[in-house]
């Protein structure tokens, strides 16, 4: 659309793998920095998370990857005016799974997924990412040992998704699980990027359920 036009000559928004790829040679190509090194975060709904992840990992090239444009745009605006200096990011307006089909086999040390759309219709289940065959593509796609950050509001997503790591647990380890993240971790400290959804569920008493997974 018109709206978009714009930003298809941009560096970093990559709407194709093609594209990603070729914007982005000299960093993913930088043996000494960026090679395999990638950090990638799932449908993500605001820009808050990535763009500290952008901050706090310069030895990462961090990638959000997502098909809503409107929160590619926002979000690429408000990384760019909190990382001014900043250029290991890049922004992939397609689909996740199509997205590690073609990154190369254990380039990505850290997976983010904060909040996605927990489906709760049964029949929707399907769309829900973490399928047994998306996290057997995901194994390949991870570099050993590194690991998988999941947070839901959604005690059925939580559940459905523990449920096939289960299955798949020669491929992956459970290293936390908590049914209360505010009770469990100390969310004021540096180390805890707390989403944008969180800070409103926090003077809400909401409940938060998080999963660590790491590749064995």
């Amino acid at each position: 659309s018109k709206h978009f036009e714009k930003f298809d000559n941009d560096k970093n928004f990559c709407f194709t793998a093609e594209n990603f790829f070729s914007e982005n040679k000299n960093f993913l190509d930088n043996k000494e920095k960026f090679s395999k090194k990638i950090l990638v975060e799932i449908w993500p709904w605001k820009w808050k998370f990535f763009s500290n992840l952008v901050k706090n990992n310069e030895d990462l090239f961090c990638v959000w990857c997502d098909l809503r444009k409107d929160r590619l745009i926002n979000a690429r605006q408000k990384t760019e005016e909190l990382n001014p200096e900043k250029n290991n990011f890049s922004f992939v307006a397609w689909d996740v799974k199509d997205f590690f089909e073609v990154c190369e086999d254990e380039s990505i040390e850290k997976i983010y997924m904060n909040f996605p759309d927990a489906c709760t219709d049964k029949k929707s289940w399907k769309l829900r990412f973490f399928q047994l065959e998306n996290i057997e593509l995901v194994f390949r796609k991870l570099k050993k040992w590194w690991k998988i950050f999941i947070r839901t509001d959604d005690y059925d997503y939580f559940s459905f998704t523990r449920i096939s790591f289960f299955f798949k647990r020669k491929l992956f380890q459970e290293i936390y699980h908590s049914k209360d993240v505010y009770k469990d971790q100390d969310v004021e400290s540096e180390n805890y990027i707390c989403t944008e959804f969180e800070e409103k569920w926090i003077a809400q008493w909401k409940t938060i359920f998080e999963l660590y997974y790491e590749k064995r």
